[in-house]
């Protein structure tokens, strides 16, 4: 078997956990070290000599979208709760059930339970760990620095080393004894576990024969009887990506897969907490309408896609960037064009169809924001001649469940503007950033100054994001 260094790993372990923001730079690192084992590897050394020159060039349109799209998932998913992901597997996926087990011997039940009990015990251990705090940036040289990352004291390398391992053999003996949530024994199994990990955990071979693997698809580093917990939020936070992308393979999940989520998402706008008509499945002359949403001043014509954002695209590949682009979001433009085009027909005209109309595309997967002319310069957003919105299914969920979704339509009108000088990773930003500017004047100063001198503001709100590490260089 492979041997390796586990102090240094660990040490590598933490540094990629105490520096919230350098993730991506840190976690090839790690992959040089487990792949080459170098005996004259030093953490100093390496640091230095391999990062800086994988800082992306902001000139360059490539490596930006790259690393937008390689970022992506940690950004929108950070902010999910548990119990929303949870209810969401068994919403999106528990119809297929019987595909999961049969494809992977392993049930969904078991799958999401071992996960559970993974991440519970972590967060045990993490609540009696004094050094669990990440790194705060001390001055904004540092925190604009993109090369710049903080080596952890051994109290915390020592306090992650505890928090982060699991012994296999425990694991068996809490899996194998799990009671649901009314006290009832679960018929896990040892092969349950061994399955689990087969599906979410990379050892040393594994890293040597697919080098670009992602952490988020494979939180847990097994070595020896130890397993090594490398991203602990991918454990749940990232399952329904996971669970989408394991699914992929079975024909009945691709075929059945597009009519649930559009389901899920109609359900979604009857909750938004105004004057509404949701409107069906409109067939007409020229073609079927997903959902018409007429609200007090405007029209929406909703296309839903269940296309996933792909593995490759999330490692930064530009031609799985670019066609994952096209089959989501491009099409289900044109399809939402042709829709507004034909609102005069015979079928539509009768559903009161406002003047003020647009498009909302509602995806599944985790895209990006790519309403950036330096991300994507032929983007399918700007190139339309109407107003257009693209949430994700979580997105949307939190913002109709803010206690000011009273504002939505409003927020869409603001939001799909040509004309927009806020650049944020998810939706719940820019909602942040409108309902701020509603009530303070120097954000709606801030916002038209931008727009008459064409600059653009990075967004990330305090809302929807914990910013604790910058609370030293907030002014």
């Amino acid at each position: 078997m492979n041997e390796i260094d586990l102090d240094t790993f660990y040490e590598l372990n933490a540094i990629y956990r105490y520096n919230s923001e350098r993730r991506g730079l840190i976690q090839p690192l790690i992959k040089q070290f487990l792949s080459k084992n170098a005996d004259d590897f030093t953490i100093t050394k390496n640091t230095v000599s391999n990062l800086i020159h994988r800082v992306p060039n902001p000139q360059s349109e490539i490596k930006a979208l790259k690393t937008v799209f390689q970022n992506q998932d940690t950004f929108s998913t950070s902010s999910l709760d548990f119990k929303t992901v949870i209810d969401y597997i068994f919403l999106r996926y528990g119809n297929f059930s019987d595909v999961f087990v049969k494809t992977y011997n392993i049930s969904l039940d078991a799958f999401l339970s071992i996960s559970i009990i993974l991440m519970e015990s972590y967060a045990n251990k993490e609540s009696k760990n004094p050094y669990s705090n990440t790194y705060q940036f001390t001055t904004k040289e540092e925190y604009f620095d993109l090369n710049f990352i903080s080596i952890p004291d051994n109290n915390y390398i020592e306090g992650w080393k505890k928090s982060s391992t699991t012994n296999f053999e425990e694991l068996v003996e809490t899996v194998t004894h799990y009671k649901d949530s009314n006290g009832v024994d679960m018929p896990f199994t040892q092969d349950d576990v061994n399955r689990y990990l087969e599906i979410c955990s990379f050892n040393i071979d594994k890293i040597k024969k697919e080098p670009d693997l992602r952490f988020r698809d494979y939180p847990l580093f097994c070595y020896k009887n130890k397993i090594i917990l490398i991203e602990p939020s991918a454990l749940l936070k990232y399952l329904p990506h996971k669970v989408d992308y394991l699914l992929q393979k079975n024909k009945k999940y691709r075929d059945a897969k597009g009519k649930i989520f559009e389901n899920i998402i109609f359900d979604l706008m009857e909750d938004i907490p105004t004057k509404k008509n949701v409107d069906r499945n409109i067939e007409y002359e020229k073609g079927e309408l997903d959902c018409l949403l007429n609200l007090k001043r405007s029209s929406w014509f909703i296309e839903c896609k269940s296309r996933n954002i792909s593995t490759d695209s999330l490692k930064g590949k530009r031609n799985k960037i670019q066609k994952d682009v096209k089959k989501a979001i491009k099409e289900a433009i044109t399809q939402g064009v042709r829709d507004i085009e034909h609102k005069n027909s015979d079928v539509l005209k009768k559903y009161g169809i406002k003047n003020i109309c647009g498009i909302i595309v509602v995806v599944e997967g985790i895209f990006p924001n790519i309403r950036l002319k330096q991300l994507l310069p032929n983007n399918p957003l700007d190139n339309c001649k109407y107003p257009v919105c693209v949430f994700n299914y979580f997105d949307l969920r939190t913002i109709i469940n803010q206690h000011d979704a009273r504002l939505f339509e409003d927020f869409l009108i603001w939001r799909s503007q040509k004309n927009m000088p806020i650049y944020a990773f998810d939706e719940c930003d820019y909602w942040a950033f409108y309902t701020n500017m509603r009530m303070d004047k120097n954000f709606k100063k801030g916002f038209k100054l931008a727009q008459e001198k064409d600059n653009l503001i990075l967004y990330i709100s305090e809302r929807f994001n914990d910013k604790s590490h910058l609370f030293n260089i907030v002014e």
